[in-house]
């Protein structure tokens, strides 16, 4: 891609990011979970690939062009080409079209009820089916039913109703959203809603924390929660699930002074990592196993017009995720900016403030522009890494001799845009006399898909030197 087209795709993405509002991107974020989950299972096979592959290369332009309702779209089509049928009613694409929107995802159990909206995310043309109903049924995270289901009767769109929670308790909550026609469900998905006791109190308790100045990862995570947890608390919709209720035990811990992170404490945290530059809003996962003491760790940088929530939540519905539990190594995606570096070593060294971290065990992958900023960062300080991934992305390699000792798969799809980058970064290290260089090219795949196609591989490549050291 000529820097003027690079410039421009980048541009767009950052637009995307400013322009569109929270609730839209986790809408966005809904249907590529529902698209990765579906997928997962069948992600090896060539002729599935090949079938969904220009569903989203489509979606992938529609985002580089703004066009959300079109990435909607796109992903909807490609989760149900996934069967190898494309003959789909009319009613179901209707279905699959409609968005459910709380008016707040953190609530009081006591509080009576909540306000939603149902409207389309994109236009379908179709008409609402005879005898059309909204089902929505509140449940904890095991399944349980926590009260009755609610059911509303769907003559047009937008529907706005609310959902009663007379029988709510405390907890992060699963709300299990089916649009059905008689006997038939259309189309289904599920969304997490919060209720914390005490809500209003709690809340004003912590809205000191959000105006403190930090002076390390502690300080600045407890700030970031309350920002979190307060906007959520006025209604805001964050751009993925939040179990807000978690989060809100968790800071009132920090407020307390007690630290909430450690390997003994395993999960998934929301941590502001303190370097010395800036702070970094981050995902961290503590597995529930370690595979020592200390442990290796992996560092994922997510693609441009992305955040830290996109290898945990997205990226085959947090596959990554699953990878690293299974290992017993821990886990950190920290957000990037666009055409900033990424301080990888920085964020190594606040995580290990918190954790006990093998330094002689460190991962990152890296994809679109985060494999860039890792290829840079690679090139400077190589002697920090212990092996490297690069996925649907290229970047500059400055030859060195620590550089040629560093292990480097770079992987690209057969259907990238970003595949005569990769290939030119293959050259760059090959002359760069990288001794380890793996480099694959999936076929049937595009931009996105790659890092869910290639993670198996990834880690394989990552666990042949984690036991050499």
């Amino acid at each position: 891609m000529r820097a003027s087209k690079l410039f421009a795709t980048v541009l767009s993405i950052a637009l995307a990011g400013a322009i569109t509002a929270q609730d839209i991107r986790y809408e966005l974020g809904l249907r590529v979970r529902a698209f990765e989950t579906a997928f997962e299972a069948r992600c090896d096979d060539v002729e599935t690939r090949a079938r969904v592959c220009p569903s989203l290369e489509r979606a992938v332009q529609s985002f580089f062009g703004i066009r959300i309702d079109e990435v909607a779209r796109n992903m909807d089509e490609a989760r149900r080409l996934l069967d190898g049928d494309q003959s789909v009613p009319p009613a179901v694409q209707w279905a699959d079209s409609l968005s459910l929107r709380l008016r707040s995802r953190l609530v009081d159990p006591k509080a009576a009820e909540v306000n939603f909206e149902l409207r389309s995310a994109y236009e379908v043309d179709a008409d609402v089916p005879e005898d059309t109903v909204l089902h929505l049924q509140l449940v904890d995270l095991d399944g349980k039913p926590l009260q009755d289901a609610a059911t509303f009767e769907l003559t047009e769109v937008p529907l706005r109703d609310a959902l009663p929670l007379a029988l709510a308790t405390a907890g992060d909550h699963r709300l299990l959203v089916e649009v059905r026609c008689g006997e038939d469900v259309l189309a289904r998905h599920e969304q997490v809603l919060s209720c914390a006791s005490d809500l209003a109190a709690r809340l004003e308790a912590i809205g000191a924390l959000a105006k403190t100045k930090p002076n390390d990862s502690a300080s600045a995570t407890a700030r970031g929660l309350a920002r979190l947890l307060g906007k959520m608390g006025r209604g805001a919709t964050r751009e993925t699930d939040v179990r807000a209720v978690r989060h809100l035990d968790q800071l009132e811990r920090l407020a307390a002074g007690a630290s909430p992170f450690s390997i003994d404490q395993p999960g998934d945290f929301r941590i502001w990592l303190r370097t010395p530059r800036a702070t970094v809003a981050s995902r961290v996962l503590v597995p529930p196993k370690p595979a020592s003491n200390p442990l290796p760790v992996v560092v994922a940088l997510h693609g441009a017009g992305g955040s830290e929530n996109l290898f945990f939540d997205g990226y085959g519905a947090g596959k990554i995720v699953r990878l690293c539990r299974e290992r017993g190594w821990l886990l950190v995606a920290p957000r990037s900016g666009i055409g900033g570096n990424a301080p990888v070593d920085a964020i190594v060294d606040a995580l290990a403030e918190l954790f006990p971290v093998d330094r002689q065990r460190i991962f990152a992958v890296g994809h679109s522009m985060g494999a860039a900023q890792l290829m840079a960062h690679a090139s400077r300080q190589p002697a920090s890494l212990c092996a490297i991934a690069l996925l649907g992305g290229g970047g500059t390699a400055r030859a060195s001799a620590e550089l040629e000792a560093l292990p480097i798969l770079v992987a690209p799809g057969e259907k990238d845009f970003a595949l005569g980058g990769a290939r030119r970064l293959r050259d760059r290290l090959q002359r760069a006399d990288v001794e380890i260089l793996d480099y694959r090219e999936y076929e049937a795949t595009e931009h996105l898909g790659i890092v869910q196609v290639a993670l198996d591989d990834v880690f394989a490549f990552f666990d042949r030197f984690a036991e050499a050291r």
